[in-house]
Order: structure tokens, then sequence, then C-alpha cells
């Protein structure tokens, strides 16, 4: 593969030391749109998720590592960014607001950013073991974001950093 073709499909991340463990964190964003109906609302929620970052490490590396971006991007598509991006999404069992505008998504949770990053992790962590672990790249969380704050799930926490 080409240096200019490996540039344009990969990422690279940025090296952290932390008590004697040397690893590489990519963090992977994917921008979306969706509203999201709380229980007790009479409307579509003012705070759309707006993006979901999906961090990746590869450990006791010295440098960078570089990560074939199509590829993370697939598999996000493929396990819940497709299901995800661009609708309303409902607790089941909630009466859909008149105002949402959006295709409904039910799940069985109520949706919070909290609750999507736990589902979002939940959903691509097969995905990702399965083709990723194989090249020593670890699923380490992922972030939901709203236009008010953001909350992260996953087997470790985010660097403050």
């Amino acid at each position: 593969m080409s240096n200019k073709r490996l540039k344009r499909n990969a990422l690279q991340g940025r090296v952290i030391q932390k008590k004697e463990t040397t690893f590489s964190e990519l963090l992977v964003p994917f921008p979306m749109y969706s509203e999201r109906v709380m229980p007790g609302s009479d409307q579509v929620i003012a705070y759309p998720l707006l993006e979901v970052n999906v961090a990746l490490s590869k450990k006791n590396l010295s440098g960078i590592f570089v990560v074939d971006i199509l590829l993370v991007t697939s598999l996000f598509n493929r396990s819940v960014g497709n299901q995800l991006n661009n609708k309303t999404i409902v607790k089941r069992g909630i009466d859909v607001p008149p105002t949402a505008s959006k295709p409904i998504l039910r799940v069985d949770f109520a949706p919070t950013i909290e609750n999507l990053a736990r589902y979002v992790y939940t959903k691509v962590r097969p995905a990702f073991a399965r083709t990723l672990e194989r090249r020593n790249i670890q699923l380490d969380y992922v972030t939901a974001t709203t236009t008010i704050g953001k909350a992260s799930f996953g087997r470790r926490r985010p660097s403050s950093s």
C-alpha cells in the first residue's frame, strides 16, 4: 500500500504513559443527528445526539499506531451506526410526539446520553473484538455527545489529557 493511500485511509493515535504501561489511544468520531424522546416528555427533546466517539488502544507500543479508518467505520455502521443515525429514539411504550421529524427507533431504555453510550458500546463490542483484537487493538470506551453534555461507557475511562 502506498504512503499516500495509507495516510488517506488511516488515523493515527497519541501515546499516553500511565503506570509503567505505554499504550496508544485513538478516538474515532462518528457525527450523527438523532432526536431523543424522554419518558414523561410531551415533545422531542431539544438536546439531540450529535456524535459518538469510539476509543481504541494498543498496549505496550512505543510510538503511534495506524488503524484502517474504512474498516473501523464499516464495523461501526454495520453494528449500530446505520441503525442509530438520523432517527427519533424513543423508549418502547412511550408515545411518539407529533413533532418527531425522523424515522422512529424504539429501544428498551430511556435514551439518556449515559444509556446511549452503554448501548453503542454493547452493540459494537462483539464486531470490534472479532476483527480488531486480532490486530492487537482493543475497544476501550464509547462517548455519546449532545449539545449539553457527553457520557462515556466502556472497559476503561477516557484519559483526562
